[in-house]
């Protein structure tokens, strides 16, 4: 199977804010202590399953520990997908090599109610070596099977390293930092981190940005980076905004700090009910070969993980549409059998675009019958 992604580039209470920086702290203490497998390379799916045996945080939160050899400058995404209703509020971190003291983002959390949520985060190696990967929840009891997609592509030199942005889904929070090497406004002696939701029209999106480093601010644009809103500060540690989608579309959030040239750790979290989009995941392989009567209809089934519905097209073997059907479908129909016919299936949303492999349909063989003198 191969995947084509459209990405786009360009990026509580005081108590909450310490809670999620100490989630990371507990996992970084466990990373390389409780390796999972190793695989090496890039562009791989991984399935792993979060169950009793595993290593644990101090409160008992089931973690799995991946590591891959990553080159510095790369570009790379790690997704954790869940794949059962158990394992909930999916959470994933990535932690840099022994020396290098870079400060890689964590994402996760969600709504407890989603059961096709996904986490994932972005981010340009600072260093060449081995990286741990650790998928765990914000669920106290969840468990369940997942996969883990890493992708990786070039990064852009001429930009700051952690210059890199990053995806939210409601319920989500981000756990990173404001440092030398993140973006930076034009003119402007302040750094920042860019977040992108896809939001459906007439949501509410609450956001909320906490940091003991910095005073935080807060500011959401369409786009094309026309400014939409801005928080209000409730604290000297607290930003929160409110803001009603007016139309469906991909949104900027830029997290940030009142002070010039002030960083360090915060975190930033959104809640939402119908907003976000994960690119859809063909769950099963599609079968190999299908073998109606001729002149009949072939119906092909599928089950796909995705957030923010998806459509599904059939494509014959020069990548021509043959039949689309829309969210909500489960499964597709082909044209009459007539001869046996190469088919594959593309599913998209605006997050992205899985293509499965290709299959055949082809005609029961013809009968002969016997015929008596």
């Amino acid at each position: 199977m191969r995947r084509l992604l459209s990405i786009v580039f360009v990026a509580t209470f005081v108590a909450a804010s310490a809670q999620a920086k100490s989630k990371i702290d507990r996992l970084a203490g466990l990373a390389g202590d409780c390796l999972t497998e190793i695989f090496v390379g890039c562009d791989t799916e991984t399935h792993g399953t979060l169950e009793t045996g595993d290593c644990t945080t101090g409160d008992g939160r089931r973690v799995d520990f991946f590591a891959f050899n990553g080159t510095a400058g790369q570009l790379i995404e790690v997704m954790v997908r869940p794949l059962s209703t158990t394992y909930k509020e999916p959470v994933v971190a990535l932690f840099s090599p022994l020396g290098d003291v870079a400060d890689p983002p964590s994402i996760g959390g969600g709504n407890p109610s989603a059961t096709t949520s996904g986490a994932s985060l972005f981010y340009q190696l600072s260093s060449t070596g081995t990286w741990d990967i650790a998928v765990t929840s914000d669920d106290l009891f969840a468990s369940g099977p997942y996969v883990l997609h890493v992708y990786c592509g070039v990064g852009d030199t001429s930009t700051p390293q952690s210059c890199v942005d990053q995806y939210l889904l409601c319920g989500q929070t981000g756990i990173w930092e404001l440092s030398a090497d993140s973006c930076r406004f034009q003119n402007d002696p302040s750094a920042f981190v860019r977040w992108w939701v896809y939001g459906v029209k007439n949501d509410i999106l609450r956001l909320e940005q906490s940091s003991f480093s910095f005073t935080p601010l807060i500011g959401l644009y369409d786009e094309d980076a026309k400014l939409l809103g801005s928080s209000t500060r409730d604290s000297s540690f607290t930003a929160k905004m409110t803001f009603r989608v007016p139309e469906t579309g991909w949104y900027q959030i830029l997290t940030t700090s009142e002070e010039d040239n002030k960083g360090g750790d915060f975190t930033v979290s959104l809640e939402c009910s119908g907003s976000g989009c994960t690119w859809p995941y063909l769950n099963s392989p599609t079968p190999n070969l299908t073998v109606p009567r001729r002149g009949d209809f072939a119906t092909i089934p599928f089950t796909v993980n995705a957030v923010g519905g998806f459509f599904t097209t059939l494509l014959d073997v020069n990548g021509q549409a043959v039949a689309t059907v829309g969210p909500g479908s489960t499964s597709i129909t082909a044209p009459p059998v007539l001869r046996p016919t190469t088919y594959s299936l593309s599913f998209s949303n605006a997050c992205g675009e899985w293509i499965s492999d290709a299959f055949q349909i082809a005609p029961e063989p013809t009968r002969r019958r016997s015929v008596r003198k």
